[in-house]
């Protein structure tokens, strides 16, 4: 490949590419770990005394009416730490101007927009019903507690009678997230950019027009 100047737009894709890696692979790892760790504190909890809450009683009842819970968890914590992985090469084979770096990134960005669609369908479908159960369980296990010790109810925050306010709340969270991958697409197809990543020297014609539509290289 000749030496062709890396394209300002490459460079910042590179750049948050890693950092997503990076702060991904961080946030499964602890996310993993965490879960791990309940699920292991939950399983070897003790048969509670009478009149004890029986946390183990309340996941299993969790469990029980969403089974699908627990595999649609492991399969979103796989996905992510997966799509960090992704993001972290594409964004070293961007900033070394690889091919295979661009074509990384434009896979990593469908991957990412797919796990986006379908975890916002699962959190919808029943995902979002399972977590209001699990918090409005815990919130009255809590008031139980204060109330055996003679204290005031600690503070909770107000959760909706249903999960159509979560709901509306993921659509709007999954299309947000979609934003940057939608971009990270629209940049590495741009005729400069691909230009680039094939070695062709930059065109003496304005660049609005090399970058208008997504045309083939070889004009």
């Amino acid at each position: 490949m000749a030496n062709v100047p890396r394209p300002g737009a490459v460079t910042a894709m590179g750049i948050l590419n890693l950092l997503i890696g990076v702060v991904g692979l961080l946030c499964c790892t602890c996310g993993a770990g965490l879960g791990g760790c309940m699920g292991y504190g939950v399983s070897q909890m003790p048969v509670p005394k009478a009149g004890e809450p029986d946390l183990k009683a309340l996941f299993v009842a969790v469990d029980r009416d969403f089974p699908a819970l627990k595999f649609a968890l492991l399969a979103g914590v796989t996905t992510l730490l997966l799509l960090a992985v992704l993001f972290l090469v594409s964004g070293i084979g961007l900033l070394k101007m690889r091919q295979w770096g661009r074509k990384t990134a434009i896979l990593t960005a469908v991957l990412f927009i797919l796990y986006l669609l379908l975890s916002m369908g699962y959190s919808v479908a029943q995902g979002n019903r399972a977590a209001l159960k699990v918090l409005k369980e815990m919130q009255e296990i809590q008031k139980d507690l204060a109330a055996k010790n003679n204290q005031p109810p600690p503070p909770a925050a107000p959760l909706p009678g249903d999960a159509t306010a979560m709901n509306i709340w993921n659509a709007v969270d999954s299309l947000v997230f979609c934003i940057y991958p939608i971009l990270l697409i629209w940049i590495m197809m741009l005729k400069s950019v691909r230009r680039a990543f094939a070695g062709e020297a930059p065109p003496t014609v304005p660049s609005e027009e090399i970058d208008r539509g997504w045309g083939d290289t070889a004009d």
